[in-house]
């Protein structure tokens, strides 16, 4: 299985993700969105609609935590290989947090996005520009590991509720004042540490599905970015550098043709095309912050 992962067809795969797979969180999340705001007279269906949002935001942060550890163990372990195998828990997401934390350069050349002399892989009209979005996605890994590790990880103690029982309730006196229980529900979940049931309350107000939408979609551009940018530099060695004629062909058919690449957004089209700058739109582009309470 690892020699078919390190053939060919692992980058063809790693061009889909960037084109397909790095959306499928932004534009689920759209839809409800949608979905949320179209109906501002159905209470049930706008809190359905918020929880899937919350959903698909906690889940962005998970794809960029497989992806980090995808890129890291790029030398050991074929890429695709890890991303099909790979399972995001408490601990690996406290070593993400605790390895983000080194500087831009340390952290790049992690994963393998710089040569030994701190210089971007492949061929770049202006390296500058892709390095400035690399580090905006970086940045954007960092919020996403706080995110999953802040308060001991509540907000993915929360996700396992919706996603193994959907224990989630709209009552009242689950709803602290001066909060409306219509434009909130809350996700319960056992506190061992206290001993007790515990709640995490999701907003379903215009501003926080906004908000939480606008984050997913961030979150899913600066994965399509960075798996952008490693597919378009050239392969390292470990992972299968193609060594005969036609594996080279085959590669540079896969670099060098324009194709639409999902690093933006229905309303923002950029093109990943070898040598050219695929991310014009996204040189000023600041990560926004989102509350961390939901």
């Amino acid at each position: 299985m690892r020699k078919h992962l390190r053939s060919n067809i692992q980058w063809e795969l790693l061009l889909d993700y960037a084109q397909f797979g790095c959306r499928n969180r932004s534009a689920t999340a759209s839809h409800f969105g949608n979905l949320f705001l179209e109906n501002p007279d159905q209470v049930q269906l706008r809190k359905y609609a918020a929880l899937k949002v919350y959903e698909e935001l906690v889940l962005a942060t998970e794809d960029l935590c497989m992806l980090y550890f995808a890129l890291r163990d790029r030398d050991d372990v074929p890429p695709l290989e890890r991303l099909l195998t790979f399972n995001v828990d408490p601990k690996k997401s406290k070593v993400w947090h605790d390895e983000l934390g080194g500087s831009d350069e340390i952290v790049l050349g992690r994963l393998g996005y710089l040569d030994g002399s701190g210089r971007l892989r492949g061929s770049w009209n202006d390296p500058q520009i892709q390095v400035k979005a690399l580090l905006t996605a970086i940045d954007a890994m960092r919020e996403a590991a706080s995110d999953r590790v802040v308060a001991d990880g509540v907000l993915v103690r929360a996700l396992n509720k919706l996603k193994y029982g959907f224990i989630a309730t709209s009552l009242g006196h689950y709803i602290e004042a001066p909060a409306s229980p219509g434009q909130n529900v809350a996700i319960l979940y056992l506190d061992r540490d206290l001993g007790r049931l515990n709640r995490f309350v999701v907003e379903a107000t215009d501003q926080k599905v906004s908000e939480m939408n606008g984050y997913g979609r961030f979150a899913c551009r600066r994965r399509a970015v960075l798996a952008c940018v490693f597919h378009q530099g050239p392969p390292p060695k470990p992972l299968g550098w193609p060594a005969s004629r036609q594996g080279l062909q085959n590669w540079q058919a896969l670099t060098s043709a324009p194709v639409r690449c999902a690093a933006s957004s229905a309303s923002r089209r950029g093109w990943l095309v070898a040598g050219c700058n695929p991310f014009p739109s996204l040189q000023n582009e600041q990560s926004p912050r989102c509350s961390r309470a939901l």
